[in-house]
């Protein structure tokens, strides 16, 4: 429920900001644009406000996420300072192992360049080159455990009213209609309900809807959802009236317009604390009845218009009545509307072509306004204070918005080496084309406009090397549609540029990843030893791990069976080799990481129990938090703690307390030290 809240206070940031353009710009189409129109684009609103989801974070959903950010770093900085928490080492793939190549590759995966500080522009073309603790109430600890606690209770205080909002207007309408229904006598024999049929059967519509009169309300009116009927006031009308009543209300129930406002009541319920929606749920109300008074009207001549106008008037005859709930439908319900509803009916003119280009142009527009002002995407978490599970998988933050990381990556290049038709091919893309001199037209399924850096503009006009440009683009376009790694589907190819070519090579694939091994070509070496030999591939990773060679291992260990990467894994964590382990240990089978993560916690390895940690089931992190403060190991335990949800994290801290472990408090999330 606290990430619904947060879900829906997004939205109605970025619906605040449409209904406020409607609202304003409200006088400047007022008489340009059909009263339809001016009615159902307050559907894009109301659709905002119901629907919390997002397809991208936009402007609103990065603001909320740097805001949460900053939250969350100044409440972890008070709730866990560097002196009380240790360190914990987790190096999975250092850096700063990576040998210099011509073109700086990534010792991870598929040969992405290694996210850091430098990261090349996108914009510039890419070249070769005591007792329990007893604090004051001021304490900054405290008081973060107290925010933290009162954020985790800020949707009850949403839910609660919007709940009894919508109910109450439920219990108001049903209690409305008994009423009006228990004091209406049946029309079904009177001239009324033969008029009333025959402008059913003119507007199409198929059932039959029970028409009564009602001494309790002073207008026509189309009342219920699922029991539609039409109450009639008890004056007398002309048939000439009662044909311009029934088509008033049958255009309503033809359109749903009593659902519409139902949408919109929910709206409102949801959004209570948002003063816009009230404007918007009047604006609505409005723009419904001229909508629909200009539907009646198509078609009509001048004298049959004033005829309307006429109806309007003699319905506000009677004016001692009862007036309908605010989703029933009345043919009049105040004098406050009724000028501008008989000026909208005397003054109608037909749409332009011109007219309805620029109102399409306008949908159009505030509905990019709503993609690109967003709101928190769907798999946003609960808030900036909660800590992300554990069990997640360790790549998500590719796809976190939030996270400066990710940002890298996502405007940086990819530069992945090939190894087709005896060349060795060296491709980037995330780049302009216009930056570059020398392009060319490649056919690979779709065409591509291929660049050359200036050092490769001589390989422009090599058939040889343009064949092998188009195969290498064939062979990358494979692996993006086979392929479910996020390190690849986050990098779809565009506007390749050629950075390196080398070649023809005359030698075979097994002595080539031999040789590009040595030469440290880290590109060409992962993409020859998948070509070659089975024997060649074992006695390279060998050679790459005995050799402590952790870039070209990486780029191998796809290539291992299950029983040779369990063999590797407990080779690794014999030797305490950190960063192999960590290679190995995203595909290894559960049982074997449980194991090991149980020899790990024996053998107080805990760099290698937070790297297995977050790929063991919820229900043994928990176990481990709780075995990890029983035996006393604080660096355990900080890395298990994640795992306990609020209520656990409440009832570890009030033991923690009484028992006075104060260095565990200050480790548990939302702690509150005056307990």
């Amino acid at each position: 429920m606290q990430k619904l809240f947060y879900l829906y206070l997004s939205v109605s940031l970025s619906a605040s900001v449409i209904i406020a353009v409607l609202f304003l710009c409200r006088p400047l189409w007022k008489r340009r644009f059909s009263k339809s129109w001016q009615y159902y684009i307050w559907l894009l609103a109301v659709v905002r406000l119901l629907i919390p989801l997002s397809p991208a974070p936009g402007m609103i959903g990065r603001a909320a996420d740097w805001g949460s950010e900053r939250l969350a770093a100044g409440v972890s900085a008070v709730m866990a300072p560097e002196d009380q928490i240790p360190p914990v080492p987790v190096s999975p793939v250092p850096a700063s192992t990576v040998p210099a190549s011509t073109v700086p590759v990534s010792p991870m995966k598929d040969g992405y360049a290694q996210p850091n500080d430098e990261m090349s522009d996108p914009e510039e073309p890419f070249t070769a080159d005591d007792p329990g603790p007893q604090k004051p109430s001021s304490n900054p600890v405290t008081m973060a455990a107290v925010s933290s606690r009162a954020f985790s209770f800020l949707w009850v205080i949403w839910f609660i009213p919007a709940l009894l909002i919508f109910c109450r207007q439920i219990f108001v309408y049903r209690r409305c209609l008994k009423l009006l229904r228990s004091v209406s006598v049946s029309a079904e024999d009177t001239a009324a309900a033969g008029i009333c049929r025959s402008v059913a059967l003119e507007l199409k519509i198929r059932r039959r809807i029970p028409v009564y009169y009602c001494n309790e309300t002073f207008s026509p009116m189309l009342a219920g959802i699922l029991k539609p009927c039409i109450l009639l006031p008890e004056i007398d009308l002309m048939p000439s009236e009662l044909y311009d009543i029934f088509r008033h209300e049958l255009i309503h129930y033809r359109r749903k317009d009593i659902l519409y406002k139902w949408m919109i009541q929910l709206a409102v319920s949801i959004h209570w604390f948002n003063p816009l929606v009230y404007f918007m749920r009047r604006e609505c109300d409005h723009a419904c009845e001229l909508s629909c008074d200009e539907r009646v009207i198509s078609g009509l001549s001048a004298e049959q218009r004033m005829a309307y106008g006429d109806t309007l008037l003699f319905s506000l005859k009677g004016t001692n009545g009862t007036a309908g709930h605010a989703v029933s439908m009345p043919l009049c319900e105040n004098t406050h509307m009724l000028k501008e509803r008989l000026e909208a009916v005397m003054k109608t003119r037909k749409t332009t072509r011109i007219q309805k280009m620029a109102s399409l142009m306008i949908t159009a527009l505030l509905t990019g306004s709503l993609l690109v002002l967003g709101g928190f995407p769907a798999g946003a978490q609960e808030t900036g204070l909660q800590v992300q599970k554990s069990s997640e998988r360790k790549d998500a933050w590719l796809n976190d918005s939030a996270n400066p990381e990710s940002k890298k990556w996502r405007h940086s290049f990819k530069v992945t080496g090939f190894f087709v038709n005896k060349y060795g091919i060296r491709l980037a893309w995330n780049n302009d084309s216009a930056l570059y001199q020398t392009t060319r037209q490649i056919t690979a399924g779709d065409v591509y406009t291929v660049s050359f850096i200036e050092e490769m503009k001589q390989y422009a006009d090599d058939p040889e090397v343009l064949e092998a440009i188009r195969l290498a683009i064939l062979e990358e376009r494979k692996t993006e549609e086979n392929s479910t790694n996020q390190w690849v589907t986050n990098f779809i190819m565009t506007n390749p540029v050629v950075v390196g070519v080398d070649g023809p090579y005359r030698e075979t694939y097994d002595e080539l990843a031999v040789k590009f091994y040595e030469e440290n070509k880290l590109d060409y070496y992962s993409a020859v030893l998948e070509k070659a030999s089975k024997k060649t591939q074992n006695t390279m990773i060998d050679r790459a791990y005995q050799e402590k060679n952790i870039p070209c291992f990486s780029l191998s260990d796809e290539l291992l069976t299950t029983e040779e990467r369990r063999r590797y894994l407990k080779k690794a964590y014999q030797d305490d080799q950190i960063p192999f382990f960590s290679i190995l240990v995203d595909e290894t089978d559960g049982d074997l990481l449980k194991e090991t993560g149980e020899q790990a916690y024996q053998d107080e390895k805990i760099a290698f129990f937070s790297i297995l940690f977050s790929y063991l089931p919820e229900e043994n992190q928990i176990t481990y938090a709780y075995r990890a403060y029983e035996d006393g190991r604080e660096q355990v335990f900080a890395i298990a703690v994640k795992a306990l949800n609020s209520y656990q994290c409440e009832e570890l801290a009030k033991r923690a307390y009484k028992e006075g472990k104060k260095s565990f408090l200050f480790l548990i999330p939302g702690a509150d030290d005056d307990l």
